[in-house]
């Protein structure tokens, strides 16, 4: 009989256990699931209060539109300036631009960006702004080779120029800024006295803009300045400018950056009566250095001074032999790597005013420090010669 009530008691006991674990089981399956909700509702709300960046727009639409038109790109159909696309002229003129940015597509475009991502990554390029002096109006190479450089001041000869009016934009225009563009996407140059002449006309800017926009960018902006006495730009009329920056957007970043541009001479006896413009060369931050097609400048000794500063302000140089000397970048202070193939300049550049010396000379008879360029850059891009020089401060 005891039997009997330690069994009943027993199955009771179970019974109860049992009960209490489904409870308990229920209970935890009603917690993991609110839970699992309340998870599911935070994370929704955390998703729905994330904000997508707005896309940066240019400041002035309109000027955006005109750099497109006259570079030979097409605008929206809603556009105000669409019927200047609509003129046979301008078809003629687009068809003439697509042909020449596709050879350069193909002979020039993704050599140079495989190069420098094999030798210019950004984590050399270190994010810096971009100096480069004796520049025309070359934007081109300057973002090829730096894309990411948030400013990039520009120096040369050429007159600033400005945006031209709608009622400017007919074939003698266009066949303008065909002339003044070709030699730099056909010879990867711009030849001086062909460009003053080209130049003349219509000037830097409007130049400028062009090659921002066939980088895919938008033009946002263009403001004329000058230095003050403390190398601070000021806004000033066009004729009173001595520079100009466009402020345009970068298409792949969707960030703002600047192009800035000088008209003068920055010779070492010119810097010594400018002394506004020198200051502001000297409150430069460090930058990445690039010179291209400079007409070996700074081989001149009227260049001295302002070629130092130029590479005390960079961190790292790119450019071909017609850039600064190798003696400004001493192997004790600068990792050299060298591309290509080193001939002398031509006779005019082999004056005795220029003081070659045979460093390059010596560097590239040095096959350990040699590498291929896989592409035409600069004077010798006809004759298949081209080099260029990487150095790296220590």
């Amino acid at each position: 009989m005891m039997h009997k009530h330690i069994l009943i008691v027993t199955t009771l006991f179970g019974s109860l256990l049992v009960s209490c674990g489904d409870s308990e089981g229920k209970e935890k399956d009603t917690e993991e699931s609110q839970g699992q909700e309340q998870v599911a509702a935070d994370t929704s709300a955390t998703e729905s209060s994330v904000v997508e960046p707005a896309v940066a727009t240019p400041k002035d639409p309109a000027l955006n539109e005109i750099a497109h038109i006259y570079a030979g790109l097409e605008v929206d159909s809603t556009s105000a300036l669409y019927t200047l696309t609509q003129t046979p002229e301008w078809q003629e003129y687009h068809n003439q631009i697509t042909d020449t940015w596709n050879n350069y597509d193909t002979v020039q475009h993704d050599k140079v960006e495989d190069f420098r991502e094999q030798w210019l990554p950004a984590e050399v390029r270190g994010g810096r702004d971009l100096l480069y002096p004796f520049a025309g109006a070359d934007f081109l190479y300057a973002d090829l080779f730096f894309p990411d450089a948030e400013n990039t001041y520009m120096f040369g000869l050429e007159p600033l120029g400005t945006i031209p009016k709608e009622e400017m934009l007919d074939k003698g225009y266009y066949n303008g800024v065909v002339r003044a563009t070709r030699d730099l996407l056909r010879l990867t140059y711009f030849r001086t006295n062909w460009m003053r002449e080209d130049f003349k006309k219509n000037g830097v800017v409007p130049l400028l803009c062009y090659f921002i926009v066939h980088r895919g960018h938008d033009v946002s902006d263009v403001e004329f300045v000058k230095p003050d006495e403390h190398g601070n730009l000021v806004s000033v009329d066009p004729d009173s400018a001595t520079g100009a920056r466009v402020e345009f957007i970068d298409h792949r970043t969707n960030k703002v950056r600047n192009v800035i541009y000088f008209q003068g001479d920055i010779s070492d006896a010119a810097l010594s009566k400018d002394l506004a413009m020198k200051q502001y060369i000297e409150n430069l931050p460090q930058c990445n250095l690039y010179m291209k097609a400079a007409s070996y400048i700074c081989y001149h000794w009227q260049f001295d001074t302002i070629c130092q500063t130029f590479v005390d302000h960079a961190e790292l140089c790119l450019q071909e032999d017609s850039g600064a000397p190798l003696r400004y970048f001493p192997e004790a202070n600068w990792d050299r790597k060298f591309f290509g193939t080193y001939v002398y300049p031509i006779p005019l550049f082999t004056d005795r005013i220029y003081r070659q010396k045979d460093e390059l000379k010596n560097a590239f008879a040095n096959p350990d420090q040699v590498y291929e360029l896989p592409f035409p850059l600069g004077y010798h891009s006809l004759a298949g010669t081209d080099n260029l020089t990487l150095a790296i401060r220590k």
